[in-house]
């Protein structure tokens, strides 16, 4: 997989969970990896849900259902 690098557009996709609370519904974030996770493999463990997510960057923020475990796919700790 190509390495994916930028800032891109995000979609809120869970917005009554406290993690979330203050979010915009769309948002930018920036991204610089070589990995990629597919939705639908996140979509097939019902465990999981994508609280974030991107037309071109892919999922953002994921959560366990029990939200005991979060997964960021991008890199919110860079300043622009």
């Amino acid at each position: 997989h190509e390495k994916l690098f930028g800032v891109f557009k995000h979609n809120l996709t869970e917005r009554n969970i406290k993690l979330t609370r203050g979010f915009d519904d769309e948002f930018y974030a920036p991204h610089s990896r070589h990995t990629y996770v597919k939705r639908e493999d996140i979509k097939k463990n019902p465990s999981l849900k994508i609280l974030a997510e991107s037309d071109e960057a892919g999922a953002y923020i994921v959560a366990s259902e029990n939200g005991k475990n979060i997964f960021v796919m991008g890199h919110a700790e860079y300043d622009g």
